[in-house]
């Protein structure tokens, strides 16, 4: 009995159909680790070429994979803790200050504040002990969260090591494998590959490069202006140059200069204001897409903007990278697409001539 080739076909297609959302399942919650993963597999790739192809273990690239993977991820650990531990002094030496009668002169200032927007808002209040009350109770489950996830941070940085061990030792046949299934010819499904490397490497160095001049820009001119903490305050504006559309200007910036006109330093507040305005908000919009071109990607900024806002508001923080990367598929796909509609009319020009 034979059985025809479109039945064939559409029972395969179910089947795959099921199975592929079986998986997907399957693998959702490690999605997130996944995407962080492969993004930095992508980053630490060049690294890999280079040990692997200028090493006594040319021959082995799972030794290649191994020491690629030591070295990046000892590399994000030792930032990460060197960060926290400053981070940690910086507040902990705020806190002290709050003890000492700080509290109190916090208290004067916020008053003079909520006397000036009065000024232009005479139904503006702030209740201090809401915000405090507020405040405490944020910190206290923060804090108990980080130590209740500890081992989970463990357990999913260790599989993050993993996925990007594997990803670096095969991921060339897996690239192959996929360019061998796919319908589009070579020269396409290369184009769509690119293309992610592309924004993948566009939006990290475009982003974090602009982070690291901006957070050293903002303790620069802090100091410049006798501010103090001016190192907190800098890897503050680094994490807020991390999101899309806001940047330092409204986290740091727009409350310190307010708090400084609060407590009478004029001048030191026109200074840092400026200082925030011209010295660290033009670094986003000059160098930000200038270095995202140079990372590989074509796509506009503001595409870029809305796709990051886009794909962290679909798949968390991840989708900062996400985002962008899906679009630039989408832009891919879009471009095979006009060229062969345009090679399908060149064709039917000719056949009609």
């Amino acid at each position: 009995m034979s059985i025809p080739r479109i039945v064939e076909y559409g029972f395969l297609f179910l089947l795959l159909a099921a199975v592929g959302y079986i998986a997907w399942k399957v693998f959702a919650p490690f999605m997130g680790v996944l995407a962080l993963s492969v993004v930095i597999t992508v980053l630490a790739f060049p690294l890999f070429e280079r040990i692997h192809y200028s090493s006594p273990w040319g021959k082995f690239p799972g030794v290649s994979a191994f020491l690629t993977v030591f070295l990046v991820y000892t590399g994000i650990i030792g930032a990460t803790a060197v960060f926290a531990a400053i981070i940690l002094r910086e507040a902990r030496a705020i806190y002290e200050a709050l003890s000492n009668d700080g509290s109190a002169t916090i208290g004067m200032y916020i008053q003079n504040i909520e006397y000036l927007v009065r000024s232009l808002i005479p139904d503006f209040s702030i209740n201090i002990a809401d915000l405090v009350k507020n405040a405490a109770g944020v910190v206290a489950s923060n804090v108990s969260g980080l130590f209740a996830s500890t081992a989970t941070t463990i357990g999913l940085l260790f599989l993050s090591m993993l996925i990007s061990f594997y990803l670096l030792r095969d991921g060339q046949r897996a690239v192959t494998y996929l360019i061998s299934i796919s319908p589009l010819n070579d020269l396409d499904d290369h184009k769509v590959l690119d293309r992610i490397v592309g924004a993948i490497r566009g939006i990290i160095f475009g982003v974090m490069v602009v982070a690291v001049i901006q957070s050293v820009m903002t303790m620069l001119g802090l100091t410049l202006f006798g501010v103090e903490r001016a190192i907190l305050f800098g890897f503050i504006a680094a994490f807020a140059a991390l999101i899309p559309g806001v940047g330092p200007g409204l986290f740091v910036f727009v409350p310190l200069t307010i708090y400084l006109a609060a407590t009478g330093q004029y001048m030191t507040a026109l200074g840092v204001g400026a200082w925030g305005m011209i010295a660290v908000g033009t670094i986003d919009n000059i160098l930000g897409p200038i270095l995202m071109q140079r990372g590989g990607t074509s796509l506009h900024p503001l595409v870029i903007l809305l796709s990051a806002l886009g794909g962290i508001a679909a798949f968390g923080l991840i989708g900062f990278v996400i985002g962008p990367v899906i679009m630039s598929i989408f832009v891919a796909l879009l471009e095979i697409y006009a060229v062969h509609i345009a090679k399908k009319r060149l064709e039917n020009g000719i056949t009609e001539a």
